[in-house]
């Protein structure tokens, strides 16, 4: 007789659900980082990224999964165009 697989428990990483004034399952409006504006609504936060704070998110639209910069969030999709044209004079 087959001996029966024992069930191992997968730990859990504690999940970091605000960040500044953000809150998780919140919906924005995001720059991607291919200059696109998209209504997304906030999954998690990764406060020490190696490019800056980042936000884990799922577009709307089309339902993927993104990863952005917590700089590039805001509340309006007026303040996405600014920030778009902003970030393109930098460039």
């Amino acid at each position: 007789m087959a001996r029966r697989k024992k069930k191992t428990v997968v730990p859990q990483r504690e999940r970091i659900l605000e960040y500044e004034n953000l809150k998780a399952e919140e919906k924005i409006w995001v720059l991607t980082s291919d200059m696109q504006i998209s209504n997304a609504e906030i999954i998690e936060f990764w406060p020490t990224d190696n490019h800056g704070p980042a936000v884990s998110v799922m577009t709307i639209p089309d339902g993927k999964y993104r990863t952005v910069l917590a700089k590039n969030c805001v509340q309006s999709k007026k303040e996405a165009k600014q920030l778009k044209l902003e970030l393109k004079k930098h460039d």
